[in-house]
């Protein structure tokens, strides 16, 4: 599943666009705050996929220790 955007009303989490979970599952929110950029609507999808496909490959577990990535800069 994609990216929801939403906000906060009276402390409770509201998304913009109605999504059919089951009871129980579990999500993840991060709290951001949207700031006008110089990207086109075409550039703001593709870097929303790209972000998604991320957060499915971490919870997949396909992650490299940043200690790894930090090595592998320094050579």
């Amino acid at each position: 599943m994609p990216a929801q955007l939403g906000h906060v009303v009276n402390g409770r989490i509201v998304l913009d666009d109605p999504v059919d979970l089951p009871d129980g599952i579990r999500v993840r929110v991060a709290d951001y705050e949207i700031v006008e950029d110089a990207l086109d609507e075409g550039e703001r999808a593709a870097r929303e996929r790209a972000l998604t496909r991320g957060l499915v490959e971490a919870d997949a577990g396909h992650l490299i220790d940043a200690d790894e990535v930090l090595a592998e800069l320094a050579r």
